[in-house]
């Protein structure tokens, strides 16, 4: 059960920088 829990935070690690990164590309633009 711990590794769900991991892959949760992982999850939603990899979606915030998602965003900061598709964020930083409009900024650049």
């Amino acid at each position: 059960m711990i590794i769900f829990k991991y892959q949760r935070i992982i999850r939603m690690i990899i979606i915030i920088l998602f965003v900061t990164i598709i964020n930083i590309i409009q900024c650049v633009k």
